[in-house]
């Protein structure tokens, strides 16, 4: 393309991007019929002005030829006499000053108006013609406001104030401009001089004609001019202000338009324009255009009270714009908003179903081609293609808005080109799919959505020249933009979009969800007293009756016609339940106790009772109808084998499968003697009975089995005063080293020597510890005086203490948010180096909580600990879970020692163990070891150290010390 050639091209995205950021008026420059003076209003001072100042002043004989005067930095009083800077309010529009005691008598030649932005005064003085007196002006606006007056609607109105104004003003052409949501035009009315033909009226002029900076600045300065569009601009004499801000034009009636925009108005052949702006509740509705298409310039220049009386007529056709445009819409309203109140005071029932309802008896007053509700996942839809939807056309339009409302996070979207920019489709029926949607979602309820929907509308636009074109001219080889040179009439036919929504099809969703909003409440509160009904007397996750209906059912069967001679109570519960639940998680979980509920359910006839009391236990309530007790516990057995047998089938969900069994309890008794709390606590001790004796299994409930839980409660007693007084003690047994022949360890064990009681077995008050949540207390006592211990012997020999101390820990205490800080502690009071503690542990920890395990465990090893894997191999580890695990020795478990001499697998076992623990480089203790053969085995194998009774019981300390840390059998000699 050579330089200064131009031709249509298709405007891009970004070319209309560039078009809206043009500047709208010609930066640092004034028409030139006129001249500016501008004030710094602290200091009264002048920091800029026109450069025609003194050339106006020649050509008025203000002053003479060949004179200059100083006007940077002279008084505002020079210009403007005796203002007072208080009357002029900061962006409030123009005022008129009274400039007969100005020092150049300028109140022959010129008028003077004032407007003010900050704290800039800008003084405009513009030629003075001949003027209209206040009552001449009023006289005209009251005639113009009779004829505008008459409008029956908004066609005669438009048209009434296009003619008003061009009788007034005298311009060849006035248009009534109406702006589109998009930012485009349409004149909708237009009044000509004689001589001039209707040219543009029903055609449309693109947004970029307007741009949004422009459309902006009329709600701040309604009325603009330009007397002569060839004028060359008048430069300030600088346009940047002391403190480095550019001087704001916006309010000057003088400025000059921008380069682009006077290139427009050539184009269309104007050569003096002016507009003003018609608002509707605030916002700019529309423009008042007039084109001259002569200049207009003093004398024939609109004058002052000219300016004033067009934008006084604008303030008054806006006012009678508003009831013109709400008349319709309010008859609409009203009506709309009555149909949608009767269809919901007509539908009280309070459950999902009323929307459905409601949407039927509203929708054919809401003139929209289909309205949906969404509520909770349900979609009630009414379509002017299917007046009854079907459940599968439902889900489908569900599905579609749900996409519409996720990638939109908008409270109210809105689109009339759905088809064209969203990948959503959503349909009316096979042939035509939706154009448009308006859909509401509010953050009070976002469960709840309603949305209207639009079909195609098939429209024609008449554009004045091709839309969406720009003329593209090369300068110095540089693209430049340039506004189109043509406005013939050019038809487009829009296809794929709905009718834009309006301000009443949104304040109308609005209504419709508030109401929606009403009846949701009131649904949720019917629901929730229905779900508390039901939580009062139902398990909301099994659905079976809970705890507080067994009340009800004994006085239902009381009250009964039923005989009811006797009944059975069976305690349930789910063996390994805890594991399964952390393992496979709580929603796996839950699975496993729906399917046992439904089971059990099945399981027992229509008059017994299956309830859930809590976690993984279930208590079921069969009825008998014989007097033999011995009878019942008979059949009361054969139901729980039963369910023992239904419960231990595989229960699968997604990709786990799960396998577990219960322990069951089983209590018998008369009706008449059956009180419902002793029963269940008897049960539940059966129960405990069972799990003792294996899981898996039923306990029939006798008197003897409550001695027992009354003897350990006692023991329970008895073991809380032993920890409080000190009596448990800790025995030592040595741990041999194959290598060196020595003893090289010790492994801590706990021993209660009860004075009355005598010795209790550490497995009966361990586990007891654990069951009833001591077992820390215990464990810190045990490791505080092992630590008491070492102290001891080391005070005593005179020797630093070498070799490893084993104490085991539970999973209990390694998981007490207390137990690092006990350790250290203990290991600080006595002096004790950490690096002699060693810490058993099981698997059974890391299956618990792997990752908070791993965290306790390498936290205690910075201080020195190490730690050893106790009994390994019978836990849930495979070989190759070892390398994962941070831990310094392994520890063989004794069931497999014990029997490796006469059981291949055992000895496979041992040795695999053996092998793998050498390549990680890990220590191996084997435990149990009793006799030569056993170790001859190990020390072939390549077993580091052994344990057990061949080697020495586990001794009390001042034992172990004489016969191994004060002699030569100990590591340290």
């Amino acid at each position: 393309m050579v330089d200064g050639t131009s031709h249509e091209e298709k405007i891009t995205p970004e070319q209309a991007a560039q078009c809206a950021q043009e500047q709208i008026q010609y930066i640092g420059s004034i028409q030139p019929y006129g001249f500016v003076i501008v004030v710094d209003i602290e200091t009264q001072k002048v920091i800029t002005y026109s450069e025609n100042v003194e050339e106006m002043l020649r050509h008025n004989k203000v002053i003479n030829t060949g004179e200059k005067i100083k006007i940077m930095g002279s008084s505002m009083s020079d210009w403007a006499g005796k203002l007072d800077l208080d009357s002029i309010p900061a962006h409030g529009g123009h005022f008129q000053v009274d400039i007969q005691t100005s020092k150049y008598s300028l109140a022959t030649e010129w008028e003077c108006l004032a407007s003010r932005i900050g704290q800039c005064l800008t003084l405009e003085f513009l030629p003075l013609c001949k003027s209209e007196s206040s009552q001449e002006i009023l006289t005209k606006l009251d005639k113009m406001v009779n004829n505008i007056r008459g409008a029956k609607n908004l066609s005669e109105l438009c048209d009434s104030v296009a003619e008003q104004f061009q009788h007034h003003t005298e311009y060849h052409r006035v248009m009534i401009y109406r702006f589109m949501p998009d930012g485009s035009g349409e004149v909708v009315s237009e009044s000509c001089a004689a001589g001039f033909d209707v040219r543009f009226l029903g055609m449309r002029f693109p947004a970029e004609d307007i741009p949004k900076q422009a459309r902006e600045l009329y709600k701040t300065n309604s009325l603009r001019v330009m007397a002569d569009v060839d004028a060359v601009p008048v430069p300030l004499v600088t346009n940047t202000l002391p403190d480095g801000s550019v001087v704001d034009q916006s309010m000057s009636i003088l400025r000059s338009m921008s380069l682009m925009h006077v290139a427009y108005l050539k184009n269309m052949g104007v050569k003096a324009t002016l507009s003003s702006a018609l608002m509707y509740e605030g916002e700019l509705w529309g423009l008042i255009a007039c084109h001259h298409y002569e200049r207009k310039v003093p004398p024939t220049y609109m004058v002052s009270q000219t300016k004033i009386s067009c934008e006084l007529f604008s303030e008054i056709a806006s006012s009678y714009l508003a009831p013109s445009l709400n008349i319709d819409l309010m008859q609409r309203k009203l009506t709309i908003k009555h149909e949608i109140d009767l269809a919901f005071i007509g539908n009280k029932a309070g459950s999902h179903g009323d929307f459905q309802t409601i949407l039927q008896q509203a929708f054919p007053h809401l003139g929209y081609d289909a309205v949906g509700i969404i509520f909770d996942g349900d979609c009630a839809l009414q379509s002017v293609e299917d007046q009854s939807v079907s459940q599968s056309q439902e889900l489908k339009w569900y599905q579609s808005i749900l996409e519409v409302i996720e990638s939109n996070q908008e409270e109210l979207y809105e689109s009339c080109n759905l088809q064209k920019t969203s990948n959503i489709s959503i349909k009316f029926s096979e042939s035509e799919n939706v154009a448009g949607v308006l859909v509401l979602r509010s953050k009070l309820m976002p469960n709840l959505i309603v949305f209207f929907a639009a079909k195609e509308q098939i429209s024609r636009i008449a554009w004045a020249g091709k839309p969406d074109t720009v003329s593209i001219v090369i300068k110095n080889g540089e693209r430049h933009l340039e506004p189109r040179s043509s406005f013939a009439l050019w038809n487009q036919t829009v296809r794929g979009e709905s009718e834009q929504w309006s301000e009443l099809d949104k304040e109308l969703i609005h209504y419709v969800y508030e109401k929606c909003l009403e009846r949701a409440i009131l649904i949720r509160n019917n629901m929730q007293r229905l779900e508390l009904y039901n939580s009062a007397y139902r398990d909301p996750l099994t659905k079976l009756h809970n705890r507080r209906y067994i009340d009800i059912y004994l006085e239902n069967l009381r009250c009964g016609h039923e005989k009811v001679l006797a009944i059975s109570l069976l305690f349930i519960d789910l063996d390994n339940f805890k594991r399964i639940n952390d393992f496979y998680g709580h929603s796996v979980g839950d699975e496993l106790l729906k399917e046992s509920a439904s089971r059990l359910l099945e399981s027992v006839r229509a008059n017994d009772l299956v309830v859930r009391i809590g976690g993984d236990e279930f208590i079921v309530m069969i009825v008998h109808s014989f007097d033999d007790i011995e009878v019942n516990k008979t059949i009361a057995g054969t139901i729980a084998t039963k369910f023992i047998k239904e419960i231990a089938k595989p229960v699968s969900s997604g990709e786990c499968q799960m396998v577990t069994t219960p322990s069951i309890g089983i209590v018998t008794k008369p009706f008449d003697e059956f009180i419902l709390e002793e029963v269940m606590q008897d049960a539940d001790i059966a129960m405990y009975k069972a799990k003792q004796a294996g899981k898996n299994k039923y306990h029939q409930f006798d008197d003897t089995d409550k001695l027992q839980v009354m003897e350990e409660g006692q023991l329970e007693i008895e073991l809380r005063m032993g920890i409080k007084h000190r009596t448990v003690d800790v025995y030592f047994q040595p741990q041999f080293d194959f290598k060196t022949k020595k003893v090289v360890g010790t492994e801590v064990l706990a021993r209660w020597h009860h004075p009355t009681l005598g010795f209790i077995s550490p497995e009966r008050f361990i586990s007891l510890a654990e069951k009833v949540g001591i077992i820390n207390e215990l464990g810190s006592l045990i490791f505080e005086k092992v630590c008491e211990t070492l102290r001891e012997w080391a005070d005593k020999s005179g020797k630093p203490l070498v070799g490893t101390y084993s104490i085991n820990v539970s999973l209990l205490q390694l998981f007490d948010p207390q137990f690092t800080d006990n350790l250290i502690d203990s290991t600080y009071k006595f002096n004790i180096n950490p690096n002699l503690i060693r810490l058993e542990i099981t698997e059974s920890i890391f299956i618990r909580d792997f990752e908070q395990a791993i965290k306790i465990i390498i936290k205690l090893k910075k201080y020195g600990f190490t730690f050893s894997l106790d009994d390994f191999g019978t836990g849930y580890s495979s070989l190759s879970y070892l390398q994962k695990l941070p831990v310094d020795e392994v520890k063989i478990d004794k069931s497999f020692v014990l029997t490796m001499t006469e059981d291949n697998t055992s000895l496979t076992m041992v040795s695999s163990i053996i092998d793998l623990c050498k390549k990680l480089n890990l220590r191996i203790v084997a435990e149990g070891v009793e006799n030569s053969m056993q170790v001859t085995l190990l020390e072939g194998f390549g077993c580091n150290v052994a344990q057990g009774f061949y080697f020495g019981k586990p001794m009390p300390r001042f034992e172990f010390f004489n016969m191994f840390i004060d002699s030569e059998n100990y590591a340290a000699s």
